[in-house]
């Protein structure tokens, strides 16, 4: 799961809760914040 919270911009400490497959499901289930800003900037230029 660390690669995959590395992927969707998570900090390295941040804790996930429950186990793997709940920590993988809640990775997945996150709005990787740079994209999403990313994608906003693009939006209102």
């Amino acid at each position: 799961p660390h690669e995959l919270a590395a992927a969707m911009s998570f900090p390295k400490d941040y804790c996930f809760a429950g186990n793997r497959e709940e920590k993988v499901k809640q990775i997945g289930n996150a709005v990787p914040v740079l994209t999403a800003a990313a994608l906003c900037e693009a939006l209102l230029s």
